[in-house]
C-alpha cells in the first residue's frame, strides 16, 4: 500500500491564514536549519519568498523525493494513520514543519 506524507499549501496558509495564525505556527514551522522564526510577520514573507520563487507546497514530515510543486510521490510500507486529537498532538508536540524543499 502507498503512502503519502502530508504538505502545506503556501498559497492555501497565505490566502487563509489571519495574523494569529502566523504567530501560532512559528511553533512548528522552521528554517532550514531548524531555528524558529522570531515573528508571524518573518513566517509569512517567508511563504511569499516561497511561492515568488515557485514553491506550492512545503513538507509536513521529511519524505524523500518531495516535489514543491506536487508534494509527496507516495512510499510503499504500511499505513501510519493519526486523526483527530492524535493528529493535532504529533503535529505539536513531536514534529516540526521544514520549509526545506
Amino acid at each position: 500500500m502507498k503512502r503519502f506524507h502530508l504538505s502545506q499549501s503556501v498559497r492555501g496558509a497565505l490566502t487563509n491564514w489571519g495574523p494569529v495564525d502566523w504567530v501560532n505556527a512559528t511553533e512548528w514551522i522552521t528554517r532550514d536549519d531548524g531555528t524558529k522564526f522570531t515573528s508571524g510577520s518573518e513566517l509569512k514573507a517567508e511563504f511569499l519568498n516561497l511561492l515568488a520563487s515557485g514553491v506550492e507546497l512545503i513538507p509536513c514530515d521529511r519524505c524523500d523525493g518531495f516535489d514543491p510543486k506536487n508534494g509527496c510521490p507516495g512510499h510503499e510500507g504500511p499505513s501510519r494513520i493519526a486523526t483527530g486529537n492524535a493528529f493535532r498532538d504529533a503535529m505539536q508536540n513531536n514534529r516540526e514543519i521544514s520549509t526545506n524543499q
